[in-house]
């Protein structure tokens, strides 16, 4: 054979490894911000000391996030960004452009609009027990059938006895805004109101059921009867012996109680004829007079807006639909022996100017000298005008005004089936009253 003998193996020198830069030492293994990407450029890079703009650029840039950094130089990272930032842009606009289509193509077509599914809110749960709601599905009933017989021109006494106690006795079940609607005991409440008179229904029955109504709708399901209302009582002790002189206990409405009616308001204000309270600061919450004791409530622009006839004074005079109403004695004026009418009887004598009409509440400490007076507490009896007025007194200033009852109005509920009071009111009230003589 001619030509070139074949290299022994070991005459082949192996191939030099560029230099890449230096191998990744224990303390780069460690570092969490450790760039191989980083030390290969920097590697690179080391032929070129002698570029001094680069040098430069590299010196001036210590601001640059090193992960943007690659080793085809700043440039090309910032032009990335930039490209990046267009297509998210060019994205966003084509969206929007397909949904203005979408919805131009909804107005434009004859077919119905697919309605989109919207996930139910979860329910709501109940608070009451199961007989407790099971009352309130049995009121429902009874109240249902009873309209339906009265409908049907079919119904009996009978009837007319169990759709009384059944509203009767609601008030004082337990219930809450989820029971009274999932058992349609609202709903039953609302047709009895709405159709009793053409249905020829007792006049009280739908005046029961219209209260509670009215309570339910202003979200008061708080069946005791002194809701909102805090006991505070003084003790006043000896102090050498220890004893207790005295003990004053009172009654005061909570701060908190969020279902409190403004009672500076002219007309019945969301009351019904024959609306019952144990107490007077009671009628104070729901609107019904403006003061805890006084008899006379009002202001100087409307004059009197409510009253309370509990005859404290002997010449008060109770004829039903009429009242003769004694003001209150008048304000002597310093070292003239004269007096100038009271702030009551101001009231009274603007709302005669006026016009304006009265709310008039019977309290049960007339009971003594009127037939109209609740056997227990006090109770509303409806709108009364005052008329007129006379002076019994002119050292005191002592005024005596005539008040009608506004026509077109309920009946008072003062005797009969329907008086309030009735057995289910008292049975309450004597209960509490029971209870706060067991704390004593």
């Amino acid at each position: 054979m001619s030509g070139n003998p074949a290299p022994s193996i070991w005459s082949i020198k192996p191939k030099k490894k560029k230099n890449l830069g230096s191998p990744i030492s224990s303390a780069d293994t460690n570092n969490s911000n450790a760039n191989p990407k980083k030390r290969g450029y920097d590697a690179l890079t080391k032929s070129e000391k002698n570029d001094d703009a680069y040098i430069k650029n590299e010196s001036e840039d210590d601001d640059i996030d090193p992960d943007l950094e690659d080793m085809f130089g700043l440039g090309i990272a910032a032009q990335s960004n930039k490209d990046e930032a267009q297509r998210q842009l060019e994205k966003k606009n084509k969206r929007a452009l397909s949904r203005a289509l979408k919805i131009e193509e909804e107005a434009n077509s004859d077919q119905p609009r697919k309605k989109t599914r919207v996930r139910p809110a979860p329910a709501l749960k109940s608070t009451l027990t199961r007989s407790e709601g099971l009352a309130l599905e049995t009121s429902t009933e009874t109240i249902n059938i009873a309209m339906r017989r009265f409908s049907e021109n079919a119904h009996t006494a009978v009837d007319v006895t169990n759709l009384r106690e059944c509203v009767q006795k609601l008030p004082f079940i337990p219930a809450d805004s989820i029971m009274v609607l999932s058992k349609k005991t609202l709903d039953a409440l609302s047709k009895l109101v709405r159709a009793g008179n053409a249905l020829r229904i007792p006049q009280d029955i739908i005046l029961e059921a219209q209260s509670l109504r009215n309570k339910w709708q202003r979200s008061v399901f708080d069946k005791a009867v002194m809701r909102g209302i805090a006991s505070s009582s003084t003790i006043n002790r000896d102090m050498v012996r220890g004893k207790i002189i005295k003990r004053t206990s009172g009654w005061r409405l909570e701060e908190n109680y969020l279902h409190k009616v403004e009672p500076l308001v002219i007309g019945h204000n969301g009351l019904t004829v024959g609306d019952w309270w144990p107490l007077q600061i009671c009628a104070m919450r729901d609107g019904a007079h403006g003061e805890m004791e006084a008899g006379i409530s009002g202001n100087k622009e409307y004059g009197c807006i409510s009253v309370v006839m509990s005859h404290g004074y002997s010449k008060d005079e109770d004829y039903g639909d009429r009242v003769l109403y004694c003001g209150t004695v008048g304000v002597p004026v310093k070292g003239t022996g004269t007096s100038v009418p009271s702030g009551g009887t101001k009231l009274l004598q603007t709302s005669l100017a006026n016009g304006t009409p009265v709310r008039l509440l019977r309290s049960t400490k007339s009971k003594k000298h009127s037939a109209y007076a609740p056997s227990a507490g006090i109770r509303y009896d409806g709108l009364y005008v005052v008329t007129a007025y006379e002076i019994l007194d002119e050292a005191t200033q002592m005024y005596r005004f005539t008040m009608d009852r506004q026509p077109n109005q309920p009946a008072m509920r003062y005797e009969g089936p329907g008086v309030k009071p009735n057995v289910y009111d008292l049975r309450e009230w004597n209960k509490l009253k029971d209870m706060m003589k067991g704390e004593r």
